[in-house]
């Protein structure tokens, strides 16, 4: 409903505020203001196109290598200015493979800089490991567990057979 009609992330795009990607490519362009975009969490329509100051602050933290992997959160910053106006653009705020926050002398505006900071990012959750349902006998668990299973799923069946299983031990009929 608000996403603006463009190529790519636009600082509109974090009015609701900031957002963590994960970078999954990389793309030249033939453009000296914009010589480089990112592809956020596979995105390839909307890239990250950093701006001058943003391009510093990724080089300073992660070199001149390869980004994809990477992860950084992105954030609408209203006091960004282009020309004399405050015209909002998109800030860096964290960035992983930084291990202490990275600051950086950045230029505000012509023959005036600022500090800027960057926090180091977390690393991404992982995933919990899947539930071994072989080893439960507890059949309320493996019932309940059952209900939050989506339909037709692997997990569904692994319950629907280990529950068979534990009948079977039950009766003494085989499975």
């Amino acid at each position: 409903m608000i996403a603006p009609k463009s190529d790519q992330k636009n600082a509109d795009d974090f009015i609701g505020g900031p957002q963590t990607f994960t970078i999954t490519a990389e793309i030249e362009y033939d453009d000296e203001q914009q010589p480089a975009g990112l592809v956020l969490d596979d995105d390839t329509a909307h890239p990250y196109k950093p701006g001058k100051s943003m391009g510093r602050v990724l080089t300073a933290a992660w070199g001149k290598g390869s980004y994809v992997g990477h992860r950084l959160t992105l954030y609408n910053d209203p006091t960004v200015r282009f020309g004399n106006q405050e015209t909002g653009g998109i800030r860096i705020s964290h960035m992983s493979h930084i291990t202490k926050p990275l600051k950086l002398n950045l230029t505000q505006k012509k023959g005036s800089k600022a500090y800027f900071t960057v926090q180091p990012l977390a690393d991404a959750p992982t995933a919990p490991a899947p539930i071994d349902v072989a080893t439960i006998t507890d059949r309320e668990q493996l019932a309940s567990m059952w209900q939050h299973a989506p339909r037709d799923s692997a997990e569904r069946a692994a319950i629907e057979a280990r529950v068979a299983e534990l009948k079977a031990a039950e009766t003494g009929d085989p499975a």
